[in-house]
């Protein structure tokens, strides 16, 4: 096969806009991230950040943060998926809570939950059907988080 200069010159023309491209991108990239994380459609999965908050609830020393239910799935909402609660606390967390959580829309409670903080022993009951067993509790560095299990109904 003939390789001819114009295929030649066209090889080392790219192979020269590729490395000038790689070198853009290495000293460039730590600007071009904080650029393309600050995009509006970029948003933490609700999979991992649990969702979008749906009501908080005020105790004086602490705060409940109740996030919206999710049936995470790759397309459309899966039979089974979670609700995440989180306490932060403004002073510090009770040696134990005890709440009734509604993540429904009627506002009637969906469990009933009791988390002592100090040996990290959590129980739920369900008050209502679709509400299945618990599926993390889990002390953060500044707060406690519960994931309890739904079923789409």
């Amino acid at each position: 096969m003939k390789t001819t200069r114009l295929t030649i010159g066209a090889g080392l023309l790219w192979a020269c806009a590729c490395f000038t491209m790689m070198l853009v991108l290495f000293f460039g990239f730590p600007r071009w991230e904080q650029a393309c994380a600050a995009l509006p459609f970029m948003k933490i999965n609700d999979k991992y950040a649990g969702g979008p908050v749906l009501s908080t609830i005020e105790h004086g020393a602490y705060r409940t943060v109740i996030h919206q239910p999710v049936f995470p799935a790759l397309i459309g909402q899966a039979h089974k998926g979670f609700v995440q609660v989180n306490w932060l606390p403004l002073t510090n967390l009770p040696p134990v809570i005890s709440e009734d959580i509604a993540c429904s829309s009627d506002g009637r409670p969906d469990f009933s939950i009791t988390i002592n903080t100090s040996s990290g022993q959590t129980t739920v009951k369900p008050l209502r059907d679709g509400v299945l067993p618990l599926q993390t509790s889990c002390a953060l560095s500044d707060s406690w988080v519960v994931r309890v299990a739904l079923a789409r109904k």
